[in-house]
């Protein structure tokens, strides 16, 4: 369940894995409920590597949410859409750290709302560059 403030921007909870003995049943709803998203002219946004890289390495795309976005397109159930891919990438890995320790055999912590908080010091730090100079900014 979504909490209310992401509820009311649009966003909606969706499982990591499709796998499991409801995986038709769920794809299937997803997959329903996005074309309905894509035909009232709904923004949808996901992140196709399913996961970040603390490391820098490239993630292998998970593209079964593409698939259910590009299909109803396809079978011409919507008329349109826009597919805009996006990278956001920085050179300093926040995590470094953690990321060492476990390296060396420390067991990785658990996420939490404090960490993720505690880690916006690091992005203050680091070096600010302009980036889309093509007159937006």
């Amino acid at each position: 369940q979504g909490h209310p403030i992401e509820g009311r921007n649009g966003a909606f909870y969706i499982r990591r894995s499709f796998g499991g003995e409801d995986s038709e049943l769920y794809s299937t709803v997803v997959a329903v409920y996005l074309e309905g998203l894509l035909r009232r002219g709904a923004n949808v946004k996901f992140f196709s590597e399913g996961g970040r890289s603390r490391s820098g390495k490239l993630l292998q795309p998970k593209i079964g949410l593409l698939g259910m976005i590009v299909d109803p397109i396809l079978y011409g159930v919507v008329e349109d859409a826009y597919i805009v891919p996006v990278s956001i990438y920085y050179d300093g890995v926040m995590e470094t750290e953690s990321y060492v320790r476990e390296l060396l055999g420390s067991a990785k912590r658990k996420e939490s709302l404090i960490g993720v908080l505690g880690q916006g010091k690091h992005l203050l730090a680091m070096p600010r560059s302009r980036f889309g100079r093509n007159g937006a900014f």
